[in-house]
């Protein structure tokens, strides 16, 4: 019998608390403009409302992340209404030519923006379930395997990944059935990167380790073990 991990999942962002310290906590709400109260509120939404707040909580961090390269602050707005998914003229077109995020994470951006987009423009998708959404997403399953993936396979503080070499199909298939977290750690480790304008203060240093060791916690609430490396 294949376990349910819907309740497991739905607490993915009480299980981070990355406010537990005031450092990071007031770089959150003063620089990236994620406040506390909008973390908290994630795990009380159904699919439809978390997807919107979260996909916010991206488009903060992609904002603070090119504003910090360009070093332009003055163009704060301007990049705020930059399209995502533009390839030519969009945050993906800057993200990718200024070699900001590898191509793992700029896949994960990709297919979590149709996601936000698939559940904002139509309002009878406010029923939406994001496991459902992904297994009928036709001939597009790799690629959310690969997108949900993306925070283990991308090198963490240290340099090296969660996982190297080969994914095994099981952790994919685990990644899909618990979505909201795998959302969240991509989003935490995204935040980390564009922390390395920040001086590499402590801030830096805590939520980046964050976002690269709360990739383990997902395996170990859910009690399976960590796929060994090939």
């Amino acid at each position: 019998m294949t376990r349910d991990f819907r309740e497991e999942d739905r607490r993915a962002a009480s299980r981070l608390r990355i406010y537990k310290d005031s450092e990071t906590r007031d770089w959150l709400t003063n620089q990236v403009g994620i406040s506390i109260e909008l973390w908290d509120s994630l795990d009380g939404d159904d699919d439809w409302a978390f997807v919107i707040k979260a996909h916010g909580i991206l488009e903060a961090a992609l904002n603070h992340l090119i504003l910090t390269e360009i070093n332009r602050p003055e163009l704060r707005d301007f990049v705020a209404r930059l399209d995502t998914l533009n390839k030519a003229t969009g945050k993906s077109a800057l993200l990718k030519a200024l070699d900001l995020l590898p191509s793992e994470i700029r896949n994960f951006i990709r297919k979590f923006s149709e996601l936000r987009n698939h559940a904002v423009h139509d309002v009878r998708n406010f029923n939406l379930n994001i496991v459902k959404y992904i297994r009928d997403d036709q001939g597009e399953l790799k690629s959310w395997k690969k997108a949900l993936t993306c925070w283990c396979v991308v090198p963490g503080p240290d340099g090296k990944a969660l996982l190297e070499g080969a994914m095994p199909e099981e952790f994919a298939d685990l990644c899909v059935q618990t979505p909201r977290s795998s959302i969240l750690y991509s989003c935490l480790l995204i935040l980390g990167i564009s922390l390395a304008g920040y001086a590499r203060t402590k801030a830096f240093n805590k939520i980046i380790r964050e976002a690269y060791e709360n990739g383990r916690k997902l395996v170990v609430v859910l009690d399976q073990p960590i796929p060994k490396e090939s």
